[in-house]
C-alpha cells in the first residue's frame, strides 16, 4: 500500500507529465541486449562495454524464458563472461521496464549472501536511476526498499538470499540461482550436498502456483555439483558455452574451428593460456571447458600416480614420443614424453612441452633428440605422431630433416574404449592399466605437476597433448612385448 507522501509524489509526477494537456508517452520497448548496452555505464562506469555473440544468445534465451511458464534453463559458462550481470542484474530490470512485466516477482540466490546482495544493489541502482525513471514508470515502495529485498508499486519484488538461506514462504515468478557453490569448497562432499539438498528440499517447491521459471547459471566445478545433479535429473535446457570451442557441446554455438575462443575480444589467446596455467588442467577442465573431472581422476587415478623417483635406469630401452601441435601460439602444445622400461617398470623420465610454430618445432625435436642421446647407454628412439591429411606431409618433411637421429613416424591405429560415455583411445586405457598396476614411475622434475594434472583431467581436460604423448611412448615400448606374448601363446 502506498503511503500518503508517495501518493502525493505520484500525483505531482503525473501533473508534470501531463502539463498543458500533454499525454505521457507509453513505456519504451527495447530488447534485453539493447537495454544492457544502454544501462551498462550505470553499473560499470569505468569498464567499456565489449559486445560478443554469446551476449546476444544469452539475452535472447532469457527473453524467451519470461514468456515460457515453467521454463527450466541451465547455463554453464566460464567465469568473467557476464552471466551474473546478465541474469541477476540487467534481466530483472529489463523485465520490470521495457519487458512489460513490472508485477513479476524475482528470487535470487548465490553461495554467499554478499554476492547476492551486491547484484541486488546494482539492480536497484539501475531501477532508481534518472535514465530508467524517465522511460519506465517503475517506483519502489518506501517501506520495502532494502539492499536484499525491494518491491515496486505494481507488486513486483526482488529478493536476494544465499544458498541454504531463506526460501520457504516465497512464491516468485522467476528463480535464479547464480553460482550455488564456492570454488574453494567444491571438493567437500558435505558442502556440495548442502546445496543440492537446499535446491531439492526448498527451491523445487517454490513458485509452483505461479509456474515459476527456473534458471541456474554457473561454471562447472565438480561432476556432482548442482549442474551435474540437474543434468542427471533431466528437464532442463542445457546451454553450455566452453571457453575453447568443442564440436557437439552446444547446438547454437556459431564457432566452427576447434579451440576457437568464446570471447576473444576480452579473453584472447594469451589471457586464456594464463588462466589455464593458473588453474591447472584439472580445474580448467571444469571452470573453462565445463567438463569437470573428479580430483582423484577418471582414467588415471591419483592414488596410483604417487610412485616417484629422482633417477631412471640408464640401461633400459627408451623412446621419446611427440604429439605435435599445428601452429605457433595456438591452444595446443607440442609435447614429447621420454619414457624408459626396465624389468617391467615404465619410467616417465622427462616431458618437453612448448607452443611453437613449424620451424621452432623442428628445432625443438632435433635438439631434444640430441640431448637424449647422452642420457642412456642405448640412444632412445624418437617417434612422431603422423596424422592423416595435410599434417602427414608436414611430419614426413620433419622426419627427413631428422635423419640419423633414429626418428620414425607413428601411424596411429587401434581400438577405442568408453569411460563414462566418452570415447577413449585404446592406448590411453593400456597405459592407465599399467599405472593402476603400480608399474609406472614418475621421475621428479619441473614438468611433473602439470603432467599429473593433465592425466587426472583426462578425458575432460582442456588439453590432452601430454596424455597422447605418454600413451604413444608406452605403446612404442610395449609393441614388441605384445608380439612376444602372441608367439608364446601359440606355443601353449
Amino acid at each position: 500500500m502506498l503511503t500518503r507522501l508517495e501518493i502525493l509524489e505520484e500525483l505531482a509526477r503525473l501533473r508534470r507529465e501531463n502539463r498543458d494537456g500533454a499525454v505521457a508517452p507509453p513505456p519504451r520497448r527495447v530488447s534485453l541486449h539493447e537495454f544492457v548496452r544502454e544501462a551498462w555505464e550505470i553499473v560499470e562506469p569505468a569498464v567499456p562495454f565489449v559486445d560478443n555473440w554469446h551476449l546476444h544468445l544469452l539475452c535472447g534465451r532469457l527473453e524467451r524464458c519470461l514468456v515460457t511458464p515453467d521454463d527450466k534453463l541451465l547455463i554453464n559458462i566460464p567465469p568473467g563472461c557476464m552471466k551474473s550481470l546478465l541474469a541477476s542484474v540487467f534481466w530483472p530490470c529489463w523485465a520490470w521496464g521495457p519487458g512489460g512485466w513490472p508485477e513479476s516477482r524475482w528470487f535470487f540466490a548465490s553461495y554467499m549472501q554478499d554476492l547476492a546482495t551486491r547484484d541486488s544493489m546494482k539492480c536497484r541502482v539501475i531501477v532508481t536511476s534518472p535514465w530508467y525513471q524517465r522511460q519506465w514508470p517503475v517506483r519502489l515502495t518506501g517501506d520495502a526498499n532494502l539492499k536484499t529485498w525491494f518491491q515496486n508499486t505494481s507488486g513486483g519484488y526482488r529478493l536476494a538470499t544465499s544458498v541454504g538461506g531463506r526460501g520457504t514462504g516465497d512464491h516468485p515468478d522467476v528463480i535464479v540461482c547464480d553460482d550455488p557453490h564456492n570454488v574453494r569448497q567444491t571438493e567437500s562432499a558435505a558442502q556440495r550436498q548442502e546445496a543440492l539438498s537446499w535446491w531439492d528440499g526448498t527451491i523445487t517447491s517454490r513458485g509452483r502456483s505461479r509456474k515459476a521459471r527456473r534458471v541456474v547459471c554457473m561454471q562447472r566445478l565438480h561432476t556432482q555439483d548442482l549442474s551435474g545433479h540437474l543434468i542427471a535429473q533431466g528437464g532442463y535446457e542445457h546451454l553450455c558455452l566452453p571457453m575453447r570451442f568443442e564440436a557437439g557441446r552446444c547446438a547454437v554455438d556459431p564457432r566452427t574451428e576447434a579451440g576457437g575462443l568464446l570471447w576473444p575480444a576480452l579473453f584472447d589467446e594469451a589471457s586464456v593460456q594464463e588462466l589455464e596455467r593458473g588453474m591447472g588442467s584439472l580445474r580448467a577442465a571444469g571452470q573453462l571447458q565445463q567438463r569437470p573431472t573428479a580430483a582423484e581422476g577418471d582414467i588415471f587415478r591419483l592414488e596410483f600416480l604417487s610412485r616417484r623417483t629422482l633417477r631412471w635406469p640408464v640401461d633400459g630401452r627408451a623412446v621419446r614420443y611427440w604429439d605435435t601441435a599445428g601452429t605457433q601460439g595456438g591452444g595446443d602444445w607440442t609435447v614429447g614424453v621420454l619414457m624408459a622400461e626396465a624389468d617391467g617398470i615404465y619410467y616417465v623420465c622427462d616431458v618437453a612441452r612448448q607452443q611453437v610454430g613449424y620451424r621452432e618445432r623442428e628445432r625443438l625435436i632435433a635438439e631434444t633428440a640430441l640431448r637424449d642421446q647422452s642420457r642412456f647407454r642405448n640412444p632412445p628412439e624418437t617417434y612422431i605422431e603422423r596424422p592423416t591429411g595435410l599434417g602427414a606431409e608436414s611430419t614426413d618433411r620433419m622426419l627427413q630433416q631428422l635423419a640419423g637421429l633414429r626418428a620414425r613416424p607413428d601411424r596411429v591405429t587401434g581400438r577405442r574404449s568408453y569411460v563414462q560415455g566418452e570415447e577413449i583411445p585404446g592406448r590411453w586405457m593400456n597405459l592407465a592399466a599399467q599405472v593402476e598396476s603400480g608399474n609406472v614411475v614418475l621421475v621428479e622434475g619441473e614438468w611433473t605437476r602439470a603432467f599429473v594434472d593433465e592425466l587426472l583431467a583426462a578425458p575432460n581436460g582442456a588439453h590432452d597433448d601430454q596424455v597422447v604423448a605418454a600413451a604413444g611412448a608406452f605403446s612404442m615400448l610395449t609393441v614388441n612385448r605384445a608380439v612376444d606374448l602372441e608367439r608364446w601363446l601359440r606355443t601353449l
